[in-house]
């Protein structure tokens, strides 16, 4: 995953690329903010596989989305494997604070769980 030189975060898009040496335009996938200057994707994190399909998924920070107040910030679960582009409201899940403020989504990061 890359936002290049965090371009997204005013353009309000990131792209999931295979390798960070490859070029945009070979992303396999792009994911918009929901708003102008959320900062989607200022911060990146693999999840792990958090539905068990095989297929790792990933966090996407948006430290300034005002779900929950100003600047209340969010993180958006998207379950991979996707392709083409999406808007982050059409993530698998979308955590945010209800503190305006907060900056949710500064920093994410995935949690792995053993399997059974």
């Amino acid at each position: 995953m890359d936002c290049e030189d965090h371009d997204c975060a005013t353009e309000e898009s990131c792209f999931l690329v295979p390798d960070a040496e490859m070029s945009l335009s070979a992303a396999n996938a792009s994911f918009v903010g929901e708003a102008f200057y959320d900062y989607a994707g200022l911060s990146l994190a693999g999840a792990g596989d958090v539905n068990a399909d095989g297929y790792d998924d990933f966090m996407i920070g948006a430290p300034f989305a005002t779900a929950g107040g100003t600047s209340a910030g969010a993180a958006y679960l998207v379950l991979d494997p996707v392709s083409g582009e999406h808007g982050l409201y059409e993530a698998d899940a979308t955590l945010f604070s209800e503190t305006p403020g907060a900056g949710a989504g500064h920093s994410v990061s995935g949690v792995s769980f053993p399997t059974r």
